[in-house]
This record gives structure tokens, sequence and C-alpha cells, in this order.
């Protein structure tokens, strides 16, 4: 299952499926947010490929085990974003 949220720049809010990538990549200024649950590798790797994904967070992303990365012994959280520029 493919759950989408987009944001537009004039702050309307929208849910939906993978049908809202499309309006997202029209519609410039735009956010969107895509929870893949239960989707196979191939279905996960051709939307990750779409956005331009490096190859190997691809590949981190498909690993079972996510140990944490360390940086200058710190440890950083990341979250990802997308923008429509």
């Amino acid at each position: 299952m493919i759950r989408t949220i987009l944001t537009t720049p004039e702050g309307e809010t929208h849910e939906g499926d993978e049908r809202l990538m499309a309006v997202w990549q029209s519609t410039p200024g735009s956010h969107i947010w895509i929870d893949m649950q239960g989707e196979s590798q191939q279905s996960e790797r051709a939307i990750l490929e779409a956005f331009e994904f490096h190859p190997m967070a691809i590949q981190d992303a498909h690993k079972e085990r996510h140990p944490p990365k360390i940086l200058n012994s710190n440890i950083k959280r990341s979250t990802c974003g997308f923008q429509r520029p």
C-alpha cells in the first residue's frame, strides 16, 4: 500500500495514493510525503529511482537492519522531504 500526503504552496493538503506523485511533479513549490508498506522491492525501487535517489540509498533502504550512522561522535538523525523546484 502506498499512502501520500501532498502540500501545495497555497497551503492546501491532499491525502491519497501514488496518483498524487504526478500532481507533485506538476506543481512547483509543492511537498510530498510517501509511505510505502508491503510493496515489492521492485515497486519501491521504481518509485525511489523516479525521485532520483542514489542507488546506494535505495540499497540501504531495503536492508532489514538500520544501524545508527555516527558522524564526528554525534549521532545524527536525518529526515528527507521533497520540494518541487
